[in-house]
């Protein structure tokens, strides 16, 4: 599985061996507990559901995803100052989608490593067992949402 980020100017990949249990290897890029688990819970739940079968999962020689964030989950504060421009919202309005970040840059606090788990999640089941259960989509990516950051969403 490799994740592009453009962002973020980086990529990750994991190597998946699925035998009597998943196993889940990243390969390349920063640590990614979000998208480690991820892998790992949509790939089990993928085999566990009856849908898919380890040859069937095994048959998805590679998967490669592009990871794009709304501006709205980053500050732009960066972006702005390096164009020259003051912080204003005419301003933050007009940041390119999906603009590339600039140097050390602030989260919001919008929960965008909850809604970057669960999107690549969906992702990745669609891809490994054509699944469109929301339900099973919600429980996988809290699960790996949950381990990744060591607890139940924030404040928990």
């Amino acid at each position: 599985v490799i994740v592009n980020s453009p962002q973020f100017k980086t990529a990750f990949e994991f190597a998946v061996t699925v035998g009597d249990e998943v196993l889940v290897e990243q390969k390349a890029g920063p640590q990614s507990p979000f998208l480690f688990y991820g892998v790992l819970y949509s790939v089990a739940s993928a085999l566990g559901s009856g849908e898919a079968s380890a040859a069937a999962v095994g048959d998805v020689a590679k998967v490669e995803l592009d990871l794009l964030a709304s501006n709205d989950f980053y500050s732009q504060r960066n972006y702005l100052e390096e164009q020259g421009k003051a912080v204003t919202v005419a301003n933050l309005r007009s940041v390119p989608d999906h603009c590339p970040l600039v140097g050390s840059v602030s989260k919001t606090g919008l929960g965008s490593s909850a809604a970057m788990t669960t999107s690549f999640v969906a992702c990745l089941l669609k891809v490994f067992d054509n699944a469109d259960d929301t339900e099973r989509v919600h429980r996988v990516s809290q699960v790996a949402h949950s381990v990744a950051q060591g607890k139940i969403g924030r404040g928990l």
